[in-house]
């Protein structure tokens, strides 16, 4: 409280200053909307794409089909239809999107911190574009949550990094996690990205990341998820691609795209001692078709390591994959005819026996509509190593299911999103140890848009897995000015499992009473309510964001996950959990175009008796401070 009270004292003195134009919230908005669809994913390198996209935006006059690709919140038609109006006449500002059919305000909002305009220009030479060079230096540190890690709570990470025009990034990264003393098995890396080198597409070494089909085979960037549209399967550009994240799910080695016509060959090796200290080398081959309304694909995957992946026995767990040597192979296609897409994927994979895996959609998009239908089978023997893709749970194990997904944007200043899945699980899953279990997860949600002035969003999500039904309900307003925003939202939670006699207790006995209680359910709710206030003072270069948040969530199974701003490169989502409250401060101060302090403040208090039932600290504190030098 001592650190939160002079700050806050800044803030409301700061705001006689004059204001100037609001900033979009783009990337808040699509990782909050990804987040809660996965929230166990790992999103630290999709942050850093849109927040490198922002910082060097694609000139929309020059743009290829696969650097709009990397806009993967835009359907392919509204992709095409971009490039198409740029072909026929290129734009002269960026006002000329609301021309461009299937563009609606709300992806237009999206869009614009990630495009520019720009004449066209020739690609320089590599001599060249190293003298253009831009050099970042980040050097950051966290004290987290020092209450509970008093005594070493510390987080560093040193981070530099290098853009030669599109054609050549290189970087490196250091990391230590509290308590950790630096060794062999601390993080650490490099890597090197080179593009469009005589018939080489792409060319990576050190750590990077490869996605190919629809990732049954291999997907190690963000997975297809239930996002915030409904109708798009949300997969980044396809290929390899540098990594310069700080967690530990990555490949480390070399790989190369070459481009022969139509046709696209990637090969890539992989060796790394992670920090299991089991040395593991994966190398694969991917060749792919393109043509105006094909793409068709084949991927090949070998994993071996010197001794078997270690997996802890739980009940849900039995087959997943544990030898030491895996083979995968995939065959993917996609068509596009006018409106309509089909797509799937089919692949194998060897575990104690081969598994089978197979996935296939449909999609049609009308002017101000879409829909999607996708089917899923994933075989209860199938587990590939760096499988990622759609689906209820966050392997690719054991999973049937069928979804459908609709967009509508026909009607004025509103725009609607619903799906519903269904899904079955042959075996024991997370928190399910029946066998055969099935479930449903319905959403529908409103945007209204009526100005750029404010919007209001509600979301409505009931959703029935196993033997637990969960509903959720947000509401959501968000109030733009000139020179700072507010934002209100509200966010509750209920859940309900049902209680079968063999989970009832032990004093209950006899059948009429066993049968009667079966009825009975764990009910548990979740309430979340925040204000968050955002300011940019114009006659200093400060932008301030400040969140007050109470919630009333007793028990982990009705937590609600919040998407707070944090220092550059990184975001927070903190699961509110617990009976309390909670603040966060964001500040950003641009000293000079090439310095920049980033500062942010968080501190949840918790209510003393909770937090006692539960032997937790009353108040959880984090601190984050980014230094960052450009050049």
């Amino acid at each position: 409280m001592k650190t939160l009270f002079p700050l806050i004292l800044f803030c409301l003195c700061c705001m006689f200053a004059h204001a100037m134009e609001q900033p979009p919230r783009a990337i808040e908005d699509i990782m909050e909307s990804i987040i809660e669809r996965n929230p166990e994913a790992d999103l630290e390198q999709l942050e850093q794409q849109l927040q490198d996209l922002q910082q060097h935006p694609i000139n929309l006059n020059t743009a290829s089909p696969e650097q709009l690709s990397q806009l993967f919140w835009l359907t392919p038609e509204q992709q095409e239809q971009i490039l198409l109006y740029v072909y026929h006449h290129p734009m002269q500002t960026l006002y000329e999107l609301q021309l461009v059919p299937g563009l609606h305000d709300y992806d237009i909002r999206n869009l614009l911190p990630f495009v520019c305009l720009q004449g066209a220009a020739e690609m320089p030479s590599l001599k060249e574009a190293m003298r253009r060079a831009r050099h970042e230096l980040l050097l950051r540190f966290d004290a987290r949550h020092i209450e509970q890690t008093p005594a070493d709570p510390y987080y560093g990470q040193i981070r530099y990094s290098m853009r030669a025009s599109d054609r050549i990034q290189l970087g490196a990264v250091l990391k230590r996690e509290p308590g950790e003393i630096p060794n062999a098995r601390s993080r650490y890396g490099a890597y090197v990205e080179l593009h469009d080198i005589w018939k080489i597409r792409t060319i990576v070494a050190g750590d990077y990341r490869a996605s190919f089909g629809l990732g049954l085979v291999m997907n190690a960037s963000l997975p297809i998820s239930k996002s915030f549209r409904t109708t798009q399967l949300g997969l980044e550009e396809q290929g390899l691609r540098k990594y310069s994240g700080a967690s530990d799910d990555f490949l480390r080695g070399a790989g190369v795209t070459m481009r022969f016509g139509p046709v696209d060959v990637s090969a890539f090796y992989s060796a790394r001692l992670p920090k299991a200290r089991l040395w593991q080398q994966t190398a694969g081959l991917n060749m792919q078709y393109r043509s105006e309304r094909w793409r068709v694909g084949v991927t090949a995957v070998e994993f071996w390591a010197t001794d078997s992946v270690r997996v802890t026995p739980m009940y849900y767990n039995a087959l997943y994959f544990r030898g030491r040597q895996q083979l995968s192979l995939s065959a993917d296609a996609q068509y596009r005819y006018k409106r309509l897409s089909l797509l799937g994927e089919v692949a194998v994979s060897e575990n104690e026996r081969w598994g089978v895996a197979a996935i296939a959609g449909m999609r049609y998009a009308g002017s101000d509509y879409s829909l999607l239908l996708l089917g899923r089978y994933y075989s209860p023997y199938y587990d590939a190593r760096y499988a990622s893709t759609f689906g209820e749970g966050s392997r690719v194990n054991d999973e049937s299911g069928v979804y459908i997904g609709m967009d509508i944007s026909r009607f004025h200043h509103w725009k609607l999103n619903a799906y519903l899945d269904f899904f079955f699980f042959e075996g024991p899953k997370y928190q399910i140890r029946e066998p055969h279990t099935w479930g449903y997860d319905l959403m529908m949600q409103a945007l209204y848009l009526p100005s750029d002035r404010w919007d209001m969003q509600l979301r409505w999500r009931n959703k029935r897995k196993g033997s637990r039904d969960m509903y959720g309900v947000r509401w959501q307003l968000n109030n733009h000015w000139q020179s700072f925003s507010l934002r209100t939202q509200i966010d509750a939670n209920l859940s309900r499992e049902s209680l079968s006699p063999l989970f009832l207790p032990n004093q209950v006995t006899g059948s009429s009473s066993a049968s009667s209680n079966a009825k009975l359910a764990n009910l548990g709710y979740g309430v979340s309510a925040f204000e968050q206030l955002e300011y940019r003072v114009s006659k200093v270069p400060i932008v301030m964001q400040l969140r007050l948040q109470g919630f009333y969530a007793p028990t982990y199974s009705c937590r609600i996950y919040t998407y707070e701003n944090d220092v550059l490169y990184s975001f927070s989502l903190p699961a509110t959990y617990g009976i309390g409250a909670r603040y966060m401060l964001n500040m950003r101060y641009q000293i000079t175009p090439m310095i920049a302090l980033y500062l942010r403040l968080s501190d949840t208090w918790y209510a003393r008796q909770w937090a006692a039932d539960h032997q937790s600290p009353t108040h959880k504190t984090d601190i984050h401070f980014l230094f960052r030098l450009r050049l």
